[in-house]
């Protein structure tokens, strides 16, 4: 067989994997002049103590090569660029002085993997991240193979500091966004980071109403995003990922708009921003146009609704800001209760209460309506952080239709844009078109 330059290769392979924070390269301890290297996160350890580490310690060295090149996984070096492919597929390397092996010790996760709970599409794969770390970066190569996939271990200065891991496209990353975004991570300081979320909220503007960066739990939006150049965030402990910088169109978007046939996709998304709009603005457009602009509806509609309000003791306002809170509750409910009753308990209270509170005349059957429509598309929005920043927005132009009325609510959406327009995240801005 062609002989190779054993120390080149092993000095180019060492070079490109600088970047991963889970490379392993050791020296047979049994036999001078071996090393072997590998991917931690992606391959499987007893494979490994099994094809290389046991023989080791009872075969000579020209045993322990003919006893790897019989391996049904094992294969001859080729190229530097295959054997650098072999290992970002879950292959170790094996150095025997002046030949080099590759042994497939791959391991697929499947332990500990719990299909996606927050964010669920019908087409897409149902798998979500782990609290372990090494778990969500085997599911993260598996979906990404590229070698140019670099993961940095940082170390936070924290009183307790869980490991933390920055993942990027080494080709496609902007770096001087990148550097930004460690050494802003290097800085933080408080007592220690339990989640995400936590890390997410030091990172984002205190008085930010929106988030500027998005947290997700799926591997397959993680590996998508990562081709867009952006960088991921995995902290040890947290079934969550970080990925900044975002725009909002990210937190509109779903993975089954991919998954799903263009015109499909594009029906979906403008879904979402029907519903959007709808949630958000449905209520304060029913209190302007009830208390000040009457003649925005029909005349049939407008006595109609007059005619549901009739027994309703006090003003549009505090009608809907009673079945807002009421909706609010039940939200917040279904998410403390135990997963047992919540559907049980929520479901029966909705029912109960709306129909008790319109036969006693306290709201009128039109605002049960708009209610449901609000309650239904407020969870159109895929990404959970987004819908609650929305969902306190619709408020606010409420308050603006009281004191305005259609102008106010005009005047708010303006003033809203005008802000959303403002943000940016780690430079990037936050509308993109």
């Amino acid at each position: 067989m062609e002989r190779v330059d054993v120390d080149n290769i092993k000095i180019w392979l060492q070079d490109e994997l600088k970047y991963l924070s889970d490379v392993v390269n050791k020296k047979l301890s049994t036999h001078d002049g071996m090393e072997y290297l590998f991917l931690n996160s992606l391959t499987d350890g007893d494979k490994i103590y099994e094809y290389l580490i046991r023989p080791a310690g009872k075969m000579n060295t020209a045993e322990l090569y003919d006893h790897i090149l019989s391996l049904p996984t094992s294969d001859h070096h080729k190229s530097k660029e295959d054997t650098l492919n072999a290992i970002m597929g879950g292959a170790m390397v094996v150095f025997f002085g002046k030949e080099i092996v590759t042994i497939k010790v791959v391991q697929y996760e499947s332990s500990g993997v719990a299909p996606a709970s927050t964010e669920a599409t019908v087409h897409g794969p149902h798998d979500a991240l782990s609290e372990s770390l090494q778990i969500n970066l085997n599911l993260l190569r598996h979906r990404y193979h590229k070698p140019s996939l670099a993961s940095e271990e940082l170390k936070l200065d924290l009183d307790t500091s869980p490991k933390l891991v920055v993942m990027y496209d080494k080709e496609q990353v902007d770096h001087t966004k990148l550097a930004s975004l460690k050494n802003t991570l290097l800085t933080i300081d408080g007592e220690s980071l339990q989640s995400v979320g936590a890390l997410a909220k030091k990172l984002n503007n205190k008085k930010n109403l929106f988030p500027t960066v998005l947290i997700t739990e799926r591997p397959d939006r993680i590996s998508y995003n990562l081709t867009k150049g952006k960088i991921a965030v995995l902290l040890e402990g947290s079934p969550f990922c970080m990925i900044l910088p975002t725009v909002f169109f990210d937190f509109m978007s779903s993975m089954d708009d991919l998954y799903q046939t263009f015109w499909v996709g594009k029906f979906l998304l403008t879904l979402r921003y029907l519903g959007l709009f709808i949630s958000t603005t449905t209520p304060a457009f029913y209190v302007a146009a009830t208390a000040y602009n009457p003649g925005f509806f029909q005349v049939q509609l407008a006595l109609s609704i007059a005619g549901s309000r009739a027994s309703v003791p006090y003003s549009s306002y505090f009608e809907i800001l009673f079945m807002l809170l009421f909706v609010e509750f039940l939200v917040e409910a279904s998410i403390r209760l135990p997963k047992m009753i919540s559907p049980a308990a929520t479901t029966v209270g909705g029912l109960i209460l709306g129909q008790a509170a319109t036969e006693a005349g306290l709201v009128s059957n039109i605002m049960i309506i708009i209610i449901a429509a609000v309650a239904i598309t407020s969870f159109v929005v895929p990404i959970n952080e987004m819908a609650f920043a929305l969902r306190i927005t619709k408020y606010v132009l409420v308050s603006l239709a009281v004191i305005g009325g259609m102008t106010g609510i005009i005047i708010g959406i303006a003033i809203l844009l005008v802000y959303i327009i403002r943000l940016d995240s780690f430079n990037e801005p936050f509308v993109k078109i």
